[in-house]
């Protein structure tokens, strides 16, 4: 009785399975971004079927149709926003990004931000834990999170 051996290798691109934010479109990002609203429909028309981002409200557009602003603030539709937001998720190009006065809950993760936001605004929500401030991106300006419930020590050495 012969016995044979074979020896093989996998080779694995790394690059494989890992998630370009560049390569998807803006639709698919915002719908990420509010992925875990549990009443998204209050921004996006729908939660069932996919509606064209232009349509959402509050969403303000450049000449080129980049996302440049989101306004979400409490007066948007009958009630507030619930759940959490992925603000990893905000698409590359947006400068300006308001939601205050909602029940949004979680924590915020702020190292992930696009390069170009300027202004950001999640006040008056629900928010907790400690917040990473070493990691902002250098263009922003202003940023307000304020009537959350926030906590823990601020490393404020790497603000300019």
């Amino acid at each position: 009785m012969a016995f044979h051996l074979f020896v093989s290798t996998l080779s694995i691109d790394t690059a494989l399975g890992k998630v370009d934010k560049a390569s998807m479109s803006q639709e698919t990002l915002m719908e990420l971004l509010i992925s875990g609203i549990t009443n998204a429909e209050i921004l996006s028309g729908s939660r069932n079927s996919s509606t064209d981002v232009a349509q959402w409200r509050g969403v303000t557009f450049n000449a080129d149709r980049d996302i440049t602003a989101i306004h979400w603030q409490a007066t948007i539709g009958k009630s507030h926003l619930s759940g959490f937001l992925q603000l990893q998720w905000l698409p590359v190009t947006v400068q300006t990004f308001v939601l205050w006065g909602s029940e949004l809950s979680g924590s915020l993760d702020l190292t992930r931000l696009p390069p170009p936001l300027k202004y950001l605004n999640l006040s008056s929500n629900r928010f907790s834990g400690s917040i990473d401030l070493t990691s902002l991106p250098a263009a922003l300006e202003t940023l307000v999170l304020g009537e959350n419930l926030l906590h823990g020590p601020l490393d404020m050495t790497a603000l300019n």
